[in-house]
């Protein structure tokens, strides 16, 4: 279900079946309006104590972060998400980088418990979500 959409750059859909979310991004750029939208989603899942896992679909996304997105990541959002139940994190990945029939193993990744996999597809996300419950 889609929640809100940033015209030509991220989509957010909750998936209440799979306990997920899912930022679906279109582009990158210098528009801010990516970063409100990804506070916009933290808020949205510490709204939904249901959501435990968030997916990071990249199969459609054109450009590339700039240089302080990755700092602006680390200092305010997540410490935004982390205020939620959200535990687990899919990158879905376009077919150019992602093996064709298969999900990475989920990983523990920085020191608050939080779970991370690589899939090809909306349904190999599915599959890890399902697997993880």
């Amino acid at each position: 279900m889609l929640v809100f959409s940033v015209e030509d750059q991220i989509r957010f859909h909750h998936h209440p079946e799979w306990g997920a979310v899912r930022a679906e991004w279109l582009s990158y750029g210098p528009n801010r309006g990516q970063r409100l939208a990804l506070l916009r989603g933290a808020a949205f899942c510490r709204e939904h104590p249901e959501v435990t896992a968030w997916l990071i679909d990249l199969r459609h996304t054109r450009g590339a972060m700039v240089r302080h997105d990755p700092d602006w990541l680390a200092r305010v959002f997540d410490p935004a998400l982390a205020r939620s139940n959200v535990r687990r994190f899919i990158n879905i990945l376009p077919a150019s980088l992602a093996a064709p029939d298969e999900a990475t193993e989920w990983e523990v990744c920085g020191g608050g418990g939080f779970r991370m996999a690589d899939a090809g597809s909306l349904e190999q996300a599915a599959k890890l979500l399902s697997q993880a419950a």
